[in-house]
């Protein structure tokens, strides 16, 4: 409805006799009690050891070119298939393992723009472990040795379509105080044509900034990089890939998010407004997410 239809319902239902403007106003001033609202529907029975959980974030624009964009941060319980935790905000907000908790045993899924050291870091410190992508330069990488990896020259010297997995230490590139975090480095071929579209991307990319292609980047375009705290028993690099692939699941839960309640066709420039209409359409998702639960149980 529009907030005119919207107020004259209310008016004729006898829900309240309150004015377009009004309604506008209230709805302005919604968008905190809207997140509480949100977050109570979030909450649920803390994620049993080895349970997957997976992290990543989308955005979304109002209308106009020059309007405020948002970033929605989401942690996705795989086994429950639904959201258990979720932020918002402006598109400086950045992408980062910290913004959820992790339950003690789980493990968390997440692309390469979460590989950073304090993030690792805060999914171990609190219990859990991790599969995250990397690229070529994303960590400082050194063998248990001491001795730095040069990960493009490593890649260079596997004998074609041969993967690896090797133990590594990460470091910090900024804080001396940061304890190294001893994890593995699994190496896994691509196929032919997931090859072929990883080359595709990075020479777009590469036209698309008017800069000259690196040769490493190419090199590393080969393989999935993934880095894990995982052991190599049972978590063989096999596994270690067959979890990765899972990560796509949250992936098809923002589609939905999208497709069902619109989430992403944002009307609102003004802050609060669009606040409060992005954590509405959540608590209808969120809703919709436990009523679909529901008839699953029911026999047909």
């Amino acid at each position: 409805m529009s907030l005119r239809e919207a107020s004259a319902w209310a008016g004729l239902t006898g829900v309240a006799t309150i004015s377009d403007v009004a309604l506008l106003n209230r709805l302005r001033g919604a968008a905190d009690w809207l997140g509480e609202v949100a977050g109570k529907l979030l909450g649920g029975p803390p994620g049993l050891p080895g349970a997957l959980r997976i992290v990543d974030g989308t955005m979304v624009s109002p209308p106009g070119p020059s309007g405020r964009e948002w970033r929605l941060h989401a942690t996705y319980d795989l086994a429950r298939q639904r959201f258990d935790a979720l932020s918002l905000t402006d598109r400086h907000g950045a992408e980062a393992l910290e913004r959820s908790a992790v339950a003690p045993g789980e493990i968390r899924l997440a692309d390469r723009c979460y590989a950073r050291p304090d993030g690792l870091s805060h999914v171990i410190g609190q219990g859990g472990d991790y599969v995250v992508r990397i690229g070529w330069k994303s960590l400082r990488l050194r063998r248990p040795d001491g001795e730095a990896l040069d990960l493009p020259s490593f890649l260079e010297a596997l004998p074609a379509e041969e993967g690896a997995d090797l133990p590594v230490v990460v470091e910090h590139s900024r804080r001396r105080r940061f304890t190294p975090l001893a994890c593995r480095l699994v190496i896994i071929p691509k196929t032919p044509e997931a090859l072929a579209r990883s080359e595709a991307k990075a020479k777009r990319a590469s036209q698309r900034g008017g800069h000259r292609l690196d040769p490493r980047s190419l090199t590393a375009a080969r393989y999935v990089l993934l880095l894990t705290s995982l052991p190599a028993a049972p978590y063989s690099s096999q596994r270690i890939g067959d979890l990765y692939r899972l990560r796509w699941q949250i992936e098809l839960a923002f589609k939905r998010l999208k497709s069902l309640v619109r989430f992403d066709e944002l009307p609102a420039k003004d802050e609060r407004l669009a606040r409060a209409w992005l954590y509405a359409n959540l608590i209808i998702a969120l809703l919709g997410d436990d009523l679909g639960r529901d008839l699953l149980d029911i026999p047909p």
